[in-house]
């Protein structure tokens, strides 16, 4: 699927203990402000009520050109994260698109991220964005995040270099 076949510019891979963030933060900045205004699937206001979680989650990552994993130590022990992380990572099998955006909200240590071989990856070839602990860094941050999300659709994908940002 490309461009126009997505309901979603990116699904949102979070874990509970950062929805507070993701709400009064992360979406104003990327649906509301700035020149584009991106389409983003947040699952406790975008899943369908009634179905089951898993069905939810699929549809949301599918729908989505691609997936936004914000990642903090509490994102690695949630396993309904590690599942989307898995489901986002099929598409690169499937589709041949890497559609993985992973945004550190936190530092993680290497150890702990042992388990998770395509952010390991993403690590290694510094494809990846670091929450500033500068508050001054932050423009640059939303610039680049919003560089990873933007849409692509008459380039083949690619991954993005990103300079870590501390």
């Amino acid at each position: 699927q490309k461009g126009p076949d997505y309901q979603y510019d990116a699904y949102i891979s979070c874990c509970g203990q950062d929805y507070e963030w993701v709400v009064k933060i992360l979406l104003v900045k990327l649906e509301e402000e700035g020149e584009s205004h991106f389409r983003l699937c947040f699952g406790p206001r975008d899943f369908a009520p009634g179905e089951y979680f898993m069905n939810n989650v699929q549809n949301g990552i599918s729908q989505s050109r691609k997936t936004l994993c914000l990642v903090s130590k509490s994102y690695l022990e949630n396993e309904w994260c590690s599942l989307e992380i898995q489901l986002a990572c099929s598409k690169i099998y499937y589709h041949g698109q890497d559609p993985l955006v992973v945004v550190f909200l936190e530092d993680i240590p290497n150890y702990r991220l042992s388990p998770y071989h395509r952010l390991r990856k993403l690590i290694k070839q510094n494809c990846y964005i670091n929450w500033p602990e500068n508050p001054e860094a932050e423009n640059v941050f939303w610039a680049k995040l919003r560089e990873a999300l933007e849409d692509s659709r008459e380039q083949e994908p690619s991954l993005i270099q990103f300079k870590v940002i501390k």
